[in-house]
């Protein structure tokens, strides 16, 4: 797992904030962003102009992409290719789709709330990164997507 995180925790307020899996980045320390984790993805991408700031190199590809309330079609875009240097120090050989934009990283709202259920949580450790989302993680990284019900950080 790259990143430990919440999933979806949504206030016990309706219309409250909701955390995404959103979390910093700073591949091989060259450009830091911010990646969507997203478990409903079957591939994962990132920005073209992200890729840019990493000097990244693209391939061009035509992809059948399905999109919600969309039939496949075929889409003309760029695979970039990253070897990524983990927190743990494991080195990954990825591969991201190219797109204009993977979605906006808008203000949480106030997570008191979440401070509250997660009582050990460090102050400031279940805040959202501000950065626009550079990079989209999906199952084709499923190793590195948050999980729960493994016996660490057990409270209580």
């Amino acid at each position: 797992m790259l990143f430990r995180s919440l999933e979806n925790l949504v206030s016990s307020e309706p219309q409250e904030a909701v955390l995404r899996y959103i979390v910093p980045i700073n591949p091989n320390g060259k450009a830091p962003s911010a990646a969507l984790l997203d478990g409903g993805s079957t591939g994962s991408m990132m920005t073209h102009k992200y890729a840019a700031k990493l000097k990244l190199k693209g391939k061009p590809t035509t992809e059948v992409i399905e999109v919600t309330n969309e039939a496949p079609k075929p889409w003309k875009t760029m695979v970039y290719r990253l070897q990524w240097q983990l927190p743990d120090g494991e080195i990954k050989d990825m591969s991201f789709l190219g797109c204009d934009s993977i979605s906006t990283n808008v203000p949480t709202g106030d997570i008191s709330y979440a401070y509250e259920l997660f009582k050990h949580a460090p102050k400031g450790s279940l805040d959202q990164p501000t950065q626009e989302i550079g990079v989209l993680i999906g199952q084709d990284y499923a190793s590195l997507l948050p999980t729960g019900g493994q016996g660490r950080d057990c409270v209580g």
